[in-house]
């Protein structure tokens, strides 16, 4: 498909995205400083978004936030017979087979961006959020969309070299592509302690028409990853992850459904 992205357009998309994953909010200054436009370009955008309930202005504090207006045109997408409702019903069946809770990503640039979750009802668990973003390489979840991208495309995601989270996070390409190989192998990632020393994570890739399109994982408190639970976990989201692409198949989603980046 040929770039003829419509700028105006594409600065209110990026406006949403931006403030959809700053729920503390931004001020004007720092949307423009965001988004690359001039203040006096984003200004009028924004008292039209916020004239239609798509952003919020808080007087108080000068700042913006997302809207009631998005919340229900996204709220749409969760309808009656919605891909992502499926999803959701399968993740609440992982939750209930490994109590730990179950996460859903796309792949955004450089980071895996947080979709969907459904919680466990254990006591101590991970506490996360919908809207998040983390780099692919430290995440099971980031890890899964590396499949079948080649690998001098992962390399050059990260140009500035790999970020340390914590002191077992990978930070040299050969044991990140040792990792790459393995996946593409098994259909299978991990991560252990690699941005929370007390989280371990394992995921899988969901795949459309061949291509990688999002992620599905389960993230278990280190001290209850045991041999015993990985198993578990690895059957569980081999199974569920294999219902949601044959759904997918089975209702011709386009590959291109969940894409949000270049590349």
């Amino acid at each position: 498909m040929p770039n003829t992205e419509h700028k105006p357009t594409e600065r209110v998309l990026n406006i949403l995205e931006l403030l959809g994953t700053t729920p503390s909010g931004l001020s004007l200054s720092d949307i423009a400083k965001h988004i690359g436009s001039p203040k006096t370009t984003v200004a009028p955008i924004l008292h039209t978004m916020a004239s239609r309930n798509f952003i919020a202005f808080h007087r108080d504090s000068s700042l913006y936030t997302i809207g009631i207006g998005a919340y229900l045109a996204g709220s749409s997408y969760y309808g009656e017979k919605s891909i992502m409702q499926f999803i959701k019903s399968e993740m609440e069946y992982a939750v209930n087979e490994t109590n730990e809770i179950c996460q859903f990503g796309i792949r955004s640039d450089n980071s895996v961006l947080y979709i969907a979750k459904v919680d466990s009802k254990e006591a101590i668990r991970l506490v996360s959020s919908v809207g998040k973003r983390l780099p692919l390489y430290c995440t099971a979840l980031g890890k899964a969309l590396l499949y079948q991208l080649p690998f001098e495309k992962v390399r050059a995601l990260y140009p500035n070299g790999l970020e340390k989270f914590t002191e077992y996070t990978i930070t040299d390409f050969e044991t990140l592509e040792k990792e790459w190989e393995e996946i593409n192998a098994s259909k299978f990632a991990h991560e252990k302690k690699e941005t929370a020393l007390d989280i371990c994570c394992y995921a899988v890739p969901i795949c459309c028409n061949q291509k990688t399109i999002a992620s599905l994982s389960i993230s278990v408190p280190a001290f209850r990853d045991t041999e015993e639970k990985a198993v578990l976990i690895k059957d569980v989201l081999k199974k569920v992850g294999n219902t949601i692409e044959q759904y997918l198949f089975e209702n011709n989603l386009d590959e291109n459904a969940f894409c949000i980046y270049e590349g």
